[in-house]
């Protein structure tokens, strides 16, 4: 397979065409994947049969976090904590560590928990030669009180496991060692099929 480059030039007499050829590495296409028997590719085909039959990623939580919790969250809430929950009243529990995922991202304005606009010298139109640090009073008093929050999110691979999946999670996030003063972590609430 080669791509074909086609230059086109005008001018006020005539309009020619040039082409040449490529070479590229072929990449293998959708049909090409899932087709080929080699076994090599049998995690690409069962990927391919997954979303061919919606077989997705099932998401049991989502949570916004503390920025000052992060570390408490990452350490506590991990697919191995989750699957191995004690769950009062339920005497089988989720088949394998790898059937759950616990995906934690961090968003931030660039510089972490740490308001950037402190990283910032300003300049005075009173003093012009002198730079210096942004007082409180002259950003804005509508800055957020922290710069950065984490958002947590759980998921299953498997439908069946969806109800013992967030029991669990629900589990292990209650019993967090979470300090009084930041015992309230904003929540959103996540409608799942």
């Amino acid at each position: 397979m080669a791509l074909r480059a086609v230059a086109v030039t005008t001018d006020s007499t005539s309009t020619s065409l040039t082409s040449s050829a490529l070479p590229i590495c072929h990449i293998p296409s959708y049909l090409e994947l899932y087709h080929h028997q080699a076994w090599e590719l049998a995690l690409a085909r069962k990927i391919i049969n997954h979303i061919q039959k919606c077989d997705l990623y099932r998401r049991i939580d989502l949570k916004i976090i503390d920025w000052d919790l992060k570390g408490v969250c990452q350490a506590n809430i991990t697919p191995e904590s989750i699957v191995h929950a004690d769950l009062p009243g339920v005497d089988h529990g989720i088949a394998a560590v790898d059937h759950v995922i616990v995906d934690v991202s961090t968003m931030h304005y660039g510089r972490g928990g740490v308001n950037p606009v402190f990283q910032v010298m300003f300049y005075s139109k009173y003093n012009p030669n002198m730079c210096q640090q942004a007082e409180k009073e002259d950003i804005s008093l509508v800055v957020p009180e922290k710069f950065g929050e984490v958002l947590m999110q759980v998921y299953t691979k498997e439908e069946k496991f969806m109800g013992l999946v967030q029991a669990a999670y629900l589990h292990v996030f209650r019993s967090l060692p979470i300090p009084d003063d930041q015992s309230e972590i904003a929540t959103i609430e996540v409608m799942t099929p």
